[in-house]
């Protein structure tokens, strides 16, 4: 991918009854190539190990891309 391009991305599926196209979803990558920005603005830096690349530190996003809040479970017992 290149820094600074919007890119649109749409799943489809095709059978014997025709095609269906889902929603339509579009992102930006970083103007930088050594950081991405998530749905909540943090900057994040990138490093690349070998052939893939990584976050340097963990992410801090608080919300789903839908603009839903991410609950903040402390309890291990709502997690069982």
């Amino acid at each position: 991918m290149s820094a600074g391009t919007t890119y649109f991305v749409r799943a489809y599926a095709t059978n014997s009854a025709g095609t269906a196209y889902g929603n339509e979803w579009s992102f930006t990558t970083a103007a930088s190539s050594n950081s991405v920005v998530d749905i909540d603005g943090n900057v994040n830096p990138i490093v690349a190990i070998c052939s893939q690349v990584w976050t340097a530190k963990n992410l801090e996003v608080s919300k789903y891309t839908d603009g839903t809040t991410i609950p903040q479970v402390t309890d291990p017992a709502q997690w069982s």
